[in-house]
């Protein structure tokens, strides 16, 4: 009888330790949440004590703004998490004090209640995670534009200077919100045998990547015409790679597009 009395009080220690490092483990997420929030309040009082700023958020600002969404969040998450865990913890109690013979239909429906609303809560966090998402594309694409604006404007020589090219007569400017950094052919076309520069082996290459020189010689150089691509700006060129055909800058090597498939 001792024994069995002894192992139940050693039980009941063992439970009560680890509920107070969960409580102590909550709280120091708790702790942590609310150091963010006010972290978060100091930055935005310091974004209401600067001047006025122009309509448009500057690349700085939106890069602020998205960070600060997605610590918010991060925090939304840890959240419902907890009250995940809550809900884990009450719905032990439930089916232990049920296993006891007690009554318990009220109780079961407010754990019902609870499960709901943090089922919404939880929805709400992937909405907002998506929205974040798009932020974080939108400022991308922004930052994009304005590195391709750099790289080309109107009164801009390709090659820091250089006078233009006699293939370059007659061609456009490179205007960056005129074309998508990938497309995907809609009809193909039958192409000798690729051959690597020496030393090189397949790979692929994506939009704004700088590709060596060896992989855009005038070897590599493709007649948009013979294959249905838009003609090449100035002080760009149609280069192949295997079954692809990449819009190259001549004078860095910088990748401006990349035509999918268009060979077999």
């Amino acid at each position: 009888m001792k024994r069995v009395i002894t192992a139940a009080l050693a039980l009941s220690l063992l439970s009560g330790t680890a509920a107070v490092a969960q409580s102590a483990e909550r709280q120091e997420r708790q702790d942590a949440r609310a150091e963010r929030r006010t972290e978060r309040a100091d930055r935005q009082e310091r974004r209401e004590d600067r001047p006025a700023a122009a309509p448009n958020r500057t690349i700085r600002e939106q890069r602020e703004r998205v960070q600060e969404n997605r610590e918010q969040v991060r925090e939304r998450r840890e959240g419902v998490q907890e009250r995940r865990q809550t809900l884990q913890e009450q719905r032990q109690r439930l089916q232990e004090a049920q296993a006891a013979g007690e009554d318990v239909t009220e109780q079961r429906e407010r754990l019902r209640e609870r499960r709901d609303r943090v089922q919404e809560q939880s929805q709400r966090v992937r909405e907002q995670r998506e929205q974040v998402q798009q932020q974080r594309e939108r400022l991308q694409d922004r930052v994009e534009r304005r590195d391709d604006r750099r790289d080309w404007n109107r009164n801009y020589r390709p090659g820091d200077g250089r006078q233009l090219r006699d293939r370059d007569r007659g061609r456009s400017w490179y205007d960056a919100s005129r074309w998508r950094h990938s497309y995907y052919a809609s009809q193909r076309y039958r192409a000798g045998a690729y051959r690597y520069p020496s030393g090189w082996q397949l790979r692929s290459w994506v939009f704004g990547d700088l590709m060596p020189r060896g992989w855009f010689t005038r070897d590599y150089y493709i007649n948009s015409m013979s294959y249905g691509l838009p003609r090449a700006p100035i002080g760009t060129e149609w280069v192949r790679n295997h079954d692809d055909a990449l819009l190259v800058d001549v004078w860095t090597g910088r990748v401006l597009a990349v035509y999918h498939n268009l060979f077999w």
